[in-house]
């Protein structure tokens, strides 16, 4: 029996994920093409998708495999709605995203570099009052910093100057060109502030009642949330 292979795939920032249907009805195929399309249209995240059509005589996503080694590098799934989650998450802003655009506009230490990204986050939730993108920053003996920033710098550091994935998510969207703005206008400001990790004195963060502070007293690498940032987030400023 010959199936009919419909495959949505998405590719953000070297992140591959498919959306897989098979049926040897080619009717069932357009009309599930029309519901992907519908579904996705729905998302906060207007996602880039292509739509690829692949007979075979088996239903698996591994005979689409074995007909074309292109789709391999996609995980797939035949479940919408998880495709949508994962098109959220490889198109949304992240903390590497941004560190990448700051690494290769200013080339900061990594102890500058923390300290910035930690700002613009920060500054955009208190004026905007939610995210503008995903981090997670703890509490290290320094200040602020985003794992996920300190482990690709650390270990792979050429691998950040060759993210553009800033660019690729921001450029043309609502929140580009504030971001862009914002990043800008925290150079501006603090950038002399943390050219000296041995400066207690410029270390805005480390003043009382900061939510790094508040974090470490908790123990070491303990979370910043977002609602200590907002909360405190005026007592590191200047």
């Amino acid at each position: 029996m010959l199936f009919i292979h419909l495959v949505a795939l998405n590719r953000t920032s070297g992140r591959a994920t498919a959306y897989h249907f098979a049926s040897p009805n080619i009717s069932e195929v357009i009309a599930e093409k029309k519901r992907v399309i519908s579904f996705l249209s729905g998302q906060k995240v207007k996602p880039s998708i292509s739509f690829q059509v692949v007979p075979t005589e088996s239903a698996s996503y591994d005979s689409v495999n074995s007909y074309n080694s292109y789709f391999e590098p996609f995980k797939p799934t035949e479940d919408l709605k998880t495709f949508g989650e994962s098109i959220h998450v490889t198109q949304a802003l992240n903390s590497v995203d941004v560190a990448s655009y700051l690494e290769r506009k200013f080339h900061f230490s990594s102890y500058t570099l923390q300290k910035m990204l930690y700002f613009v986050y920060s500054e955009f939730l208190v004026r905007f009052q939610r995210p503008p993108f995903r981090a997670d920053f703890i509490a290290f003996a320094n200040g602020p910093v985003d794992y996920d920033v300190y482990e690709k710098r650390r270990w792979n550091r050429d691998s950040m100057g060759l993210n553009y994935g800033f660019e690729e998510k921001a450029f043309g969207s609502k929140d580009g060109k504030i971001i862009i703005d914002l990043i800008d206008f925290v150079n501006g400001k603090y950038e002399k502030c943390f050219q000296n990790m041995n400066d207690e004195g410029s270390n805005l963060t480390h003043r009382k009642g900061t939510p790094w502070s508040i974090a470490h007293a908790q123990g070491y690498n303990a979370p910043i949330t977002d609602n200590l940032i907002l909360k405190y987030h005026s007592r590191e400023t200047i």
